[in-house]
């Protein structure tokens, strides 16, 4: 087959695809409780959009409106700016800013949010710490900084910072497409594609742990191919792997990628290991590794859960559990990946099935760049997500990174006919919007965000009882106490075993007025979990609002005997014992909630001294 028929027939392959997806992509929007989260975005939006953006997924795979698309781009970049290339990108991304900005997450409900603003309102967690170091060091005293010149609340700060990593990203993105030295009209149509990609998600004011991650490991990629190229030394894509490794552990998957950079450059002084750098002994190397991941996989105990791994099997007597080859798993790889980079994985698999021969499979830069694909896909099988795939998604954002910047790199390579390239790319750029706006779209408005997180949820399994806990809590605060408790009631209905969650029941049960009901709940909290301290609190908290000062007493008593470091504690027994009039013992419980670093309501202090005298 010539090179212009084998070109006309993978563009025709590529925009058939990208059609067929598109209008996929229509038809489950019918179906928004389906197992298609990674797909069915349309479904939060009127009929109209759908139809819009279905017509302008399918116009993009069209030769005339291709063609019309690229003479639109000519006349664009025909335009000369007076500013030399590195401040052109600068401008660039400075200018996205203010997309990231207003299109940015309405809510707290995806990933951790709702987990990581309470930790960096109270501290730093230890049990988060030991997972992303880095990120949790950065976003805490960044925190505390902003909040003291701008007096910005913790998830003002984390929406600024992923904003602020989203100029980066983007500029990054426009040195890396810059490197490949590939046509202006090129440039910014897979530039649309690596930028335009659902992971992007993380920069539009995202609340989780994984945005400083997702950049450095691209920077580390960029700075990896670099080296190779002879442009730069060692030192700096080794450095950037040490900070992917402290915000994020999981960067240990790019090991194998180091190693090769180490390799590489221990051949360019001794030319026979060259020799070994072959893309068949890199494969082979591979291949050996999961066999040796296998055997300790298998000696750790394949069946259990709760550990760093997806389970093999179910045991005995658990039908539900979400295990390594389940469909419902094997289902969410699917919608992972049509949901984070759906046009990455079109194009590398195109140019893989078609030009196979054609890639000279021992550049070092695509063995570089597959053992990061790899093995972050590995990782992206293999490791459990907590909270279900559907709600983690953005765990494994970065594996969409490997293999669409290897697309990307493999186009520059195997692509000769500019035109070519460019139709291409179109089609892609194309396929990427129509993608990833409705998800941008859906999470930047509340009642949108709201309706699919309850639409995850209902997918069921043994993972969402946190996720209605963090619906409820998300309800407290828009103060509709009826569906806190619908939510809770879900939560407990999936896991009765967690105390919180009737702890917050019996909050809501108070709220409203229905104080039996409520202590019913955090009595139940205790005989669940007899030591634990928060249950008393809540418990002290209902019989001070029903004036039941002694019983209340008794509680917080119970509570600081268990947490004696708590200072709320010693408020709320100050506050019982000044409505049972003993003063004395109000000062002396308000002076140890001080000492603890409590902040004691101005208004409570003032109404001490007006019925007594502090004692000296």
């Amino acid at each position: 087959m010539s090179e212009s028929n084998r070109s006309r027939l993978i563009l025709t392959v590529v925009s058939v695809v990208c059609a067929l997806l598109a209008l996929f992509r229509l038809i489950s929007g019918h179906f928004p409780t389906a197992r298609l989260w990674g797909l069915n975005h349309l479904a939060y939006f009127p009929l109209h959009f759908r139809i819009l953006i279905t017509v302008a997924g399918l116009l993009v795979c069209l030769p005339a409106i291709r063609t019309l698309a690229l003479r639109t781009m000519e006349r664009l970049l025909a335009v000369r700016i007076p500013l030399n290339k590195h401040l052109l990108h600068l401008s660039i991304a400075i200018g996205s800013l203010p997309v990231f900005w207003f299109f940015r997450s309405s809510t707290p409900l995806l990933g951790d949010g709702t987990l990581l603003i309470t930790e960096l309102n109270q501290g730093i967690s230890t049990a988060t710490i030991r997972k992303e170091p880095l990120t949790v060091l950065v976003n805490f005293h960044l925190s505390r900084l902003l909040n003291r010149f701008f007096s910005w609340d913790v998830e003002t700060t984390c929406a600024v910072i992923g904003c602020v990593l989203g100029v980066l990203f983007v500029f990054l993105v426009l040195r890396f497409l810059d490197f490949l030295k590939v046509s202006s009209a090129t440039k910014w149509l897979f530039f649309t594609v690596i930028v335009i990609m659902g992971s992007s998600q993380l920069f539009f004011g995202y609340l989780e742990n994984y945005t400083f991650h997702y950049v450095t490991v691209f920077a580390y990629i960029l700075l990896g191919m670099r080296f190779i190229k002879g442009r730069r030394h060692l030192v700096l894509p080794l450095l950037l792997f040490l900070l992917c490794f402290g915000f994020h552990n999981q960067a240990v998957v790019l090991s194998p990628s180091l190693l090769f950079l180490l390799v590489f450059s221990l051949g360019r002084r001794k030319p026979i290991v060259m020799r070994f750098l072959t893309f068949r002994n890199v494969c082979a190397g591979a291949i050996i590794s999961l066999f040796v991941f296998a055997g300790i996989y298998f000696l750790k105990g394949f069946h259990i859960e709760g550990g760093i791994f997806l389970p093999l099997i179910r045991p005995l007597g658990r039908g539900d559990l979400y295990t390594l080859f389940s469909g419902n798993h094997l289902i969410d790889i699917g919608n992972q990946h049509l949901l984070i980079s759906s046009s990455g994985i079109i194009l590398v698999s195109a140019l893989i099935l078609s030009s196979w021969r054609k890639i000279d499979w021992n550049d070092p830069n695509i063995s570089f760049l597959f053992l990061g694909a790899f093995y972050l896909l590995i990782f992206n099988f293999v490791a459990d997500p907590e909270l279900g795939m559907a709600r983690d998604w953005d765990l494994f954002a970065t594996s969409g990174i490997g293999y669409t910047v290897l697309a990307v790199f493999l186009v520059t390579r195997v692509v000769r006919e500019k035109n070519f390239a460019r139709h291409l790319g179109v089609v892609l750029a194309g396929t990427a919007v129509v993608a990833a706006v409705p998800w941008f779209l859906i999470n930047a408005n509340e009642s949108r965000s709201v309706e699919r997180f309850k639409n995850l949820l209902a997918l069921g399994g043994e993972r969402t009882d946190y996720g209605y806990e963090v619906l409820g809590i998300f309800y407290r605060k828009k103060g509709m106490t009826d569906d806190v408790i619908s939510a809770l009631d879900n939560a407990i209905e999936v896991n009765a075993e967690n105390p919180r969650y009737y702890i917050m029941l019996g909050n809501a049960y108070k709220k409203k007025g229905l104080y039996e009901q409520a202590i019913s709940q955090h009595r139940h909290a205790i005989q669940m979990r007899p030591n634990y301290a928060p249950a008393y609190i809540n418990l002290g908290s209902v019989f001070a609002r029903q004036h039941r000062y002694e019983e209340a007493l008794t509680a917080y008593k119970k509570a600081a005997e268990l947490a004696p470091r708590v200072p709320e504690t010693y408020n709320n027994i100050a506050d019982a014992y000044y409505h049972m009039g003993k003063y004395d013992l109000a000062w002396k419980n308000l002076r140890i909630a001080d000492s603890l670093g409590f902040e004691v309501n101005p208004k409570f202090i003032k109404a001490l001294e007006r019925v007594s005298e502090e004692p000296k």
